[in-house]
């Protein structure tokens, strides 16, 4: 078992590994340097999980403001994105609240912003009402999933102006008795009602998708709100669509993860639907296997 473990371990990152700028900031700075030079903005994140006491937690705060540190030295367009369960959000409010201050103290220092990203089984309600005392309007952006409900959505305008759009739990709105259903033209009408939403408070409003068409798409419905849209792909992102996207004169963004713990980000940021099932599947078996291996001390 652990041998297979390992095969589908060799398998799976062999998919992904174009969306990973390595195990070390440093090899992400290198890419993020690359893609300044190129005029594209660009969002660090580290790959570190399973986050269960305060020193782990301060561990990942202060890898991000050294990222943050390093970033504005060298006077880079980049942002930073934290998983709230990073920084101690699902262990204790307390050591949360902590950590983010530092990392807002931080973000100021350096002029740069942080997004709290939204985690499954997390609201960005619940988020909000953890860090009441932060500048969320100033340095601290926040990850919405399409389709928040209307009081929700109202909530989150009353207490941070910096949001980004990602799909997750987006559900098509399925028509099986039509012929030729597009479901890519119902997430396109679903972004393009969030931001006719978000826009009447935001300057600027960034929407995170790893398919290039969707974003192509979304960019052309949504001309009048054209110049307050930033389009983030996810490292990896298609030559021919960078060309493409480039050439509507779009503002574009790269999402730039690194780090060891790359299933996590491979399973929820890259796949969707079905392929997220079988995804899920294979990793829960690779992890057995893992486990299995253990039992028998191997």
């Amino acid at each position: 078992m652990p041998e297979q473990s390992r095969l589908i371990n060799g398998l799976i990152f062999r998919l992904v590994k174009k969306h990973i700028a390595g195990s070390t900031y440093g090899s992400a700075l290198k890419i993020v340097r690359a893609l300044d030079q190129e005029g594209m903005g660009t969002t660090i994140t580290f790959l570190n999980e399973n986050v269960k006491d305060q020193a782990k937690a301060k561990y990942n705060t202060n890898t991000y403001i050294h990222a943050m540190k390093q970033a504005a030295r060298l006077g880079l367009n980049s942002s930073i994105s934290i998983r709230p369960s990073q920084i101690g959000f699902t262990i204790n409010n307390g050591w949360f609240e902590k950590n983010l201050s530092e990392l807002a103290s931080a973000a100021k220092d350096y002029g740069i912003t942080v997004w709290l990203e939204n985690e499954e089984g997390t609201t960005p309600k619940e988020i909000l009402e953890s860090c009441a005392s932060q500048p969320c309007e100033s340095q601290i952006g926040l990850e919405i999933p399409m389709q928040l409900n209307e009081k929700d959505i109202q909530f989150v305008l009353s207490r941070c102006s910096k949001l980004k759009l990602t799909p997750s739990g987006y559900k098509s709105e399925r028509k099986p008795h039509v012929r030729h259903h597009d479901e890519k033209v119902d997430k396109v009408h679903a972004y393009c009602k969030d931001i006719a939403i978000l826009a009447k408070k935001c300057s600027k409003i960034y929407v995170h998708d790893s398919d290039e068409k969707v974003l192509a798409k979304v960019a052309s419905a949504s001309k009048q709100y054209r110049k307050s849209l930033v389009f983030e792909l996810p490292l990896g992102y298609s030559k021919r669509w960078k060309t493409k996207l480039a050439s509507m004169k779009l503002n574009l963004n790269a999402y730039v993860p690194y780090g060891k713990d790359w299933a996590s980000y491979a399973l929820y940021r890259l796949t969707e639907g079905h392929i997220r099932e079988i995804a899920a599947s294979v990793l829960k078996y690779k992890n057995e296997g893992q486990s299995d291996g253990e039992e028998n001390g191997q």
